[in-house]
């Protein structure tokens, strides 16, 4: 998270000159954000304290800055940013969100929703997520189905309330039956009610659907199948790319034998082979793909396993591992 201060550090500094000329010209909104510019800069400068009085400023001011990501990410940081996070603190941060969250306007409300549920889940907090949720959320009927999913895929990690969580799901699936996601959340709240045989079946689809989709993150159909089979579907064995087949190794000739031998590079890595493939490509956006990848992957083998299916799912397990995930708890 310490990359989303760097932009306020430098507004930070002009912040402290000019703050109070921005609360009589611009008003309580962008007073607040100058604030949170400085909490940021004084955090990153290792003033914590003085960085939770500036930010609490910031909220006084206008609570309107609980819409901003930034001012969130901020605060996790600033909690959770410890080897062992304070109890304390974070209850205090999950009254905060409580209490402003549903005072903003219905879209922003939404989203920073999202966004600290999201942030809630990664600090392994899916409990307080799915709290934040349920209060800021419209009714099931009203939602999107975005909404619906998110909700949906929070209660399954908690293996709670997943009478609930499959009617989310069906209505997001009803809306937008053809969405990776939404049939991998499915698939996991099927899983947890014990469904495997009817959840196995959403699992399959869901990836299906995904490697469909990436034979069309390029126009050019070449480049399509070559990132399609990079991404390997075919995980019995590994899938070469079309453009750049493996380099078989060369027979040793007379010549080689009296010089010394020359070496062809092997690349290991999936993803080092993407990056040479398609040097172009935004690379951060690749390994989140992969990582989306995995996490449909693994979901599958849990199910598969409890199929008692094993020789296939130590398909998926193999491409896990060959991809970097061999930790999947990483990957809920």
């Amino acid at each position: 998270m310490r990359n989303y201060l760097t932009l306020f550090i430098v507004l930070a500094t002009c912040a402290v000159a000019f703050g109070p000329f921005c609360t009589g010209f611009f008003g309580p909104a962008s007073y607040a954000r100058w604030m949170l510019a400085q909490a940021a800069n004084e955090y990153q400068n290792e003033k914590p304290d003085q960085a939770e009085k500036t930010i609490t400023k910031a909220l006084n001011a206008s609570n309107e800055i609980a819409g901003d990501p930034e001012f969130w990410i901020l605060r996790f940081q600033m909690v959770f940013d410890k080897e062992k996070p304070d109890a304390i603190a974070v209850s205090a941060l999950f009254d905060d969100a409580m209490d402003t969250i549903p005072t903003l306007e219905e879209d922003r409300k939404i989203y920073a929703a999202m966004l600290v549920a999201e942030l809630f889940r990664t600090n392994q907090h899916t409990d307080l997520a799915i709290d934040i949720l349920q209060t800021c959320f419209p009714p099931l009927e009203k939602r999107t189905s975005v909404a619906n999913n998110s909700l949906a895929y929070f209660r399954s990690l908690q293996m709670k309330g997943l009478d609930v969580a499959l009617k989310e799901i069906n209505a997001a699936v009803e809306a937008n039956p053809n969405v990776p996601e939404f049939l991998d959340t499915k698939a996991w709240v099927l899983h947890g009610l014990n469904r495997n045989e009817v959840a196995i079946k959403f699992a399959n689809e869901s990836i299906s659907r995904t490697y469909d989709l990436l034979k069309k993150e390029f126009s050019n159909e070449k480049d399509g199948k070559d990132f399609y089979q990079l991404f390997e579907p075919d995980t019995a064995k590994q899938s070469p790319s079309v453009e750049n087949p493996p380099i078989e190794p060369e027979s040793e000739s007379e010549d080689s034998k009296v010089g010394e031998k020359i070496e062809v590079e092997i690349v290991d890595d999936p993803l080092d082979k993407i990056r040479k493939r398609f040097p172009r490509s935004d690379q951060i956006a690749v390994e989140a793909l992969a990582k989306k990848i995995a996490v449909l992957r693994f979901h599958r083998a849990c199910i598969l396993d409890d199929l008692g299916q094993t020789e296939e799912s130590e398909i998926d397990y193999a491409w896990l591992d060959r991809f970097g995930f061999s930790d999947t708890k990483k990957l809920e």
